[in-house]
Order: structure tokens, then C-alpha cells, then sequence
């Protein structure tokens, strides 16, 4: 039935043309792009949210590449060669199908937006049209059946769930005992998915596990982040445009040689598992903690002057 799904959703695909299938892609993207929307968010409009919503993702993707190594589901086109995928979609369809990726990170990140980030009904309208377009883009496109989606939303629903309930008792499960266990958990899972053997083609074994490595060095960064960060004082209250759009440019310009770049510096020296579980981890603390930093000191001197 689920085939069948996405057999009648290619017809359609087919008919529509390839300028609405650019479209849809280009929504799908909208999962792709959340991280840095969740760090614009932490950086520049509300601390307490964007911490809250970068919580939520890196716990949603941590959970999402777990369940894709344990169930190690093939992707619509290798149960069945009738499906023809967007050409465009499969370049991000990497590793296994099993839940979907996009779907989840949509959720937990503009799910958990809407959760702490807003009270107006017409934003948390458009960011639920938002969830919704990207896991049906997934269907359209080819490369994820509806359980694969629906699995994904449940999973961004179940991180917004575990990051609340650990906000609401923090003084009991935000001590540095809890940032001992999160980080021996994600070090099993890590050594989990690299000892793991696969089904499948080798392809696809390395590109889970570098799936994976990436999701679970940003989810140990979080971790980190998350218990130091009381130690900054940077806020985002009362700022003008100009110190807002400051700070989205000098966030971006420090993040982005970390996100982009280290990982073609570390493989150099490491292996490519280790490199990327570094790369992200170092884009988490570098997003969350060291950027604040900076802002902290840089206004601090501002205003002293």
C-alpha cells in the first residue's frame, strides 16, 4: 500500500512538471535550513527559546539516526524499482528510510517554535503548514513512504516532549552527573553505528554512519552546551535591528568555517567517522557557546566606551 502511495504521488510529480517538483524541493529544504534558523533564533530574538528549539533537534536527531541503524529500512526506490525519485531530493536522502529525517527535524525544530516561541496563532498556524508541507514534500519527491513520515513526525513530537520534561525538572536532571550520562549514552550509540554490520551496499552503510556521527557530535555538543551556558550572561532583550543583524552576521561567520570546513581539515588526520562527531560537535559549542561569548564581551566593550 505504501509503494502504491508513492506510485500515485510520482504520476502526479510527472504530470506537475519539473517546475512545481523545484518547488517542492525547495520546501524540503526547509528541514535543511532549520538549524541555522534555531541558532538566528538563540542569537538574535530569544535566548530561552533558541536554546529550548536547539534542544529539541539535536535530541530528535539523535533518536532519528539511532532508530535508522537499528531498523536499517531500504528506501522506496530499492523495495521497488517502479519508483523513480527526484533526482534533486536523492542527493539529501542518505543512509537508510527509516524514520524520516526531514520530517522529523521539521517537527522538533518548528514544532518546538511553536511551543515556546510564539503566542500568536497565526505563526503557529504557519509553522504546523510548514511541518506538514515538508513531510508530504517527502512523499511527493519519492524518497520516503508515509510510515517513514508519519514515524518522523511522531519522533520530533517525542523530543520536544523529553526536552520539556527535563526543562521542568532542571535542578534535579541538569546537574553535571546528567551531562556525564548524556554523553556516555551518545559515546554507546556512537560505537554502536560504527561496530554495527549493515544490509545493503557499502554505500549506504557509510552514508548512515556519517549520518550519524553527525547527529550525535552536535547532540554531544548540546549537552555540553546546555550545562555551561549558565555561565554566560549574553541576553536578548532589549536589542535594536542593528545589534540584531550584527549579531546574525558575526554568528554566521564564526559557525560556518566550523559547519562547512573542519571536517575536510580533520580527515586529513582522522578517520571520516571521527572527523564529522567532531565537526558538529565543535559547531554546537561553537553556536551555542562561543558566539554568546563573543557577543557578551564585544557589547560589554561597546558599552564601556
Amino acid at each position: 500500500m505504501d509503494i502504491q502511495f508513492l506510485l500515485w504521488f510520482q504520476k502526479i510529480r510527472e504530470a506537475c512538471g519539473p517546475t512545481v517538483e523545484m518547488l517542492v524541493n525547495g520546501v524540503s529544504m526547509l528541514s535543511t535550513i532549520a538549524v541555522f534558523v534555531l541558532f538566528l533564533v538563540y542569537w538574535c530574538m530569544d535566548r530561552k527559546t533558541g536554546m529550548f528549539a536547539l534542544m529539541c533537534f539535536s535530541t530528535g536527531q539523535f533518536l532519528n539516526q539511532t532508530c535508522k541503524a537499528i531498523f536499517c529500512v531500504p528506501r522506496p526506490w530499492i523495495r521497488n524499482t517502479d519508483i523513480h525519485p527526484s533526482p534533486q531530493a536523492i542527493e539529501s536522502a542518505s543512509g537508510y528510510s527509516f524514520p524520516s529525517g526531514h520530517s522529523q527535524t521539521a517537527m522538533s525544530s518548528y514544532g518546538a517554535l511553536s511551543v515556546k516561541g510564539t503566542s500568536s496563532t497565526l505563526i503557529r498556524v504557519i509553522l504546523l503548514v510548514c511541518i506538514l508541507l515538508v513531510g508530504l514534500s517527502r512523499n511527493y519527491l519519492g524518497v520516503h513512504t508515509p510510515q517513514d513520515v508519519l514515524f518522523g513526525l511522531g519522533m520530533g513530537i517525542l523530543s520536544i516532549v523529553i526536552v520539556t520534561y527535563i526543562q521542568k525538572h532542571k535542578e534535579k536532571l541538569c546537574g553535571f552527573r546528567t551531562v556525564i550520562v548524556g554523553i556516555c549514552i551518545v559515546v554507546v550509540a556512537t560505537a554502536y553505528v560504527i561496530l554495527k554490520q549493515y544490509p545493503g551496499s557499502v554505500e549506504q552503510a557509510v552514508l548512515m554512519k556519517e549520518d550519524a556521527m553527525k547527529a550525535y557530535g552536535f547532540m554531544a555538543g548540546t549537552i555540553v552546551s546546555a550545562y555551561y551556558m549558565k555561565k554566560i550572561s549574553f541576553t536578548t532583550d532589549h536589542l535594536s535591528i542593528k545589534q540584531r543583524v550584527l549579531r546574525a552576521v558575526i554568528g554566521s561567520v564564526m559557525i560556518a568555517p566550523v559547519y562547512f570546513g573542519a571536517d575536510a581539515v580533520l580527515v586529513l588526520f582522522l578517520p571520516m567517522e571521527a572527523a564529522l562527531w567532531i565537526c558538529t560537535f565543535a559547531s554546537a559549542v561553537t553556536g551555542m557557546l562561543l558566539v554568546p561569548y563573543v557577543f557578551e564581551k564585544v557589547e560589554k566593550r561597546t558599552i564601556e566606551n
